[in-house]
């Protein structure tokens, strides 16, 4: 791994600005900012277990790490695309992506894992516990208890772009055909069907959790039903994050990002025209990913 030494502006976007705005306004109107050169890959999945330990990852296996005020890359073990990051902290983390791929960082290093698993992996979610669930291609569903990796039975056989959980017997997942899925601790269960594509879910609570999908779905779970809070308006949206049901953030094609605040969901001015394909923050750090080395720092 190594460090980039200088600084460049790369960012195909503007960032989020975080503050006192006058929200009758068309659009919130926002700052760009610099960053530091990394590779240019299309970059799939972000995840921190704080504002100072950031992982993100993308195609040909890079992945980059935000640490000390610094960006450097990575040694990782595989060459195929990083779909999926999550961990429980900063030493137990678990990366996903293309021909079954699957790694584990221990604070020191990557290795790979070796499961008899072909099937492009898209997402992967890990518990407090360190109960790790993945999701793929053709519906895919592995979860590693603590001990060992193993494949479970699946409710449906479409791609399962999305997954996100809360504890390990309360994990909920998203796919391609437009359902949703729920693993109760025991099995994988079918809660919702013939909704439009969706390609990531997201929660800030058992009572708040968001999915977004094919033409800029944006449906929202209050802990009793699913329903529709963003009507898709043409662009497809692939990351969403917030810091509560009344502040949150969505991002998609073309450098889409859309900001909720007072019940309405806006696009924020920017100047992005790659696809965006993650969104990650904790407290007033944000993280954006996108293709051609779009990333988008604050």
């Amino acid at each position: 791994m190594y460090y980039f030494n200088h600084i460049i502006v790369i960012l195909t976007g503007i960032l989020l600005m975080i503050s006192c705005v006058d929200l009758s306004d068309e659009t919130v109107d926002l700052d760009p900012v610099q960053d530091y050169e990394w590779p240019r890959e299309n970059y799939k999945t972000i995840w921190g277990s704080d504002t100072n330990n950031i992982l993100v990852g993308g195609t040909n296996g890079t992945v980059l790490a935000f640490s000390d005020s610094d960006w450097y890359e990575m040694d990782f073990p595989s060459g195929d695309v990083i779909n999926g990051i999550w961990g429980n902290s900063g030493d137990n983390v678990v990366a996903v992506g293309e021909r079954g791929l699957v790694a584990h960082y221990d604070g020191d290093e990557w290795t790979q894992i070796e499961l008899n698993i072909s099937a492009r992996l898209y997402d992967v979610w890990m518990s407090d516990d360190g109960q790790a669930f993945a999701s793929g291609a053709g519906g895919t569903l592995i979860i590693y208890d603590g001990s060992e990796w193993s494949e479970v039975e699946s409710p449906v056989d479409d791609d399962i772009r999305g997954i996100y959980g809360f504890a390990p017997g309360n994990v909920v997942a998203v796919t391609r055909e437009g359902s949703i899925l729920r693993y109760n601790g025991d099995v994988w269960e079918l809660e919702e069907s013939g909704l439009p594509a969706l390609f990531n879910v997201w929660g800030l609570s058992e009572d708040a959790i968001y999915a977004v999908g094919s033409g800029g779905v944006i449906l929202e779970f209050d802990g009793v039903e699913w329903s529709i809070m963003h009507e898709p308006f043409g662009k497809g949206m692939y990351g969403i994050w917030g810091t509560s049901p009344e502040n949150l953030y969505a991002v998609g094609l073309d450098g889409t990002v859309l900001e909720y605040r007072s019940d309405i969901w806006r696009p924020i001015s920017s100047v992005a025209t790659q696809n965006l394909s993650d969104i990650w923050g904790i407290r007033d750090q944000i993280v954006i990913a996108g293709n051609f080395g779009t990333i988008i720092f604050r």
